[in-house]
């Protein structure tokens, strides 16, 4: 079985992580697709997300199952090119939960009866986001509590 985890992932946050150790031992493959989102002013360039996912994934002990790609369109249709039948979503809140219900009945329409499975953060990761990151590093602020030390160590270096 094969499956992707897409978002935005800017930058990968400690939440992205949790779902990624959730996620890759039920799965043979698990993509994680970095996504175009055209309501978002990025903070890494798509080819810096994909650097820095890949040297997650190199690092760790799902790097055989992993494979980091990006998408330019529509993830279900990415689902029906890579024949996946899984979609993996991260949620935080009840909030994150009302938003991905209707999306994942829209995928499945698309994508051909894609399924997706949701994946809860860890109660010590729940509050962090991309953009609550972002902010905080725009305005210089330490990022390590929330993304894994590659991301906060790429941060730190552009930087200079």
């Amino acid at each position: 079985m094969k499956a992707i985890f897409a978002g935005t992932f800017d930058p990968p946050t400690l939440g992205h992580w949790d779902v990624v150790e959730g996620a890759a031992p039920l799965f043979e493959k698990l993509y994680i697709v970095i996504a175009t989102n055209t309501a978002k002013k990025p903070l890494l360039d798509v080819v810096d997300r994909v650097k820095v996912f890949n040297e997650l994934i190199a690092n760790s002990k799902f790097s055989k199952k992993c494979e980091v790609i990006t998408a330019p369109g529509l993830v279900a249709d990415l689902c029906k090119t890579l024949g996946v039948e899984y979609l993996v979503r991260g949620i935080r809140s009840s909030s994150d939960l009302e938003r991905e219900l209707p999306m994942s009945v829209a995928n499945e329409m698309l994508a051909n009866g894609v399924k997706t499975i949701l994946i809860p953060s860890t109660k010590e990761h729940s509050f962090v986001s991309s953009t609550l990151v972002r902010e905080i590093a725009i305005l210089g602020g330490d990022v390590s509590p929330f993304v894994p030390s590659t991301v906060s160590d790429y941060l730190l270096k552009g930087k200079k």
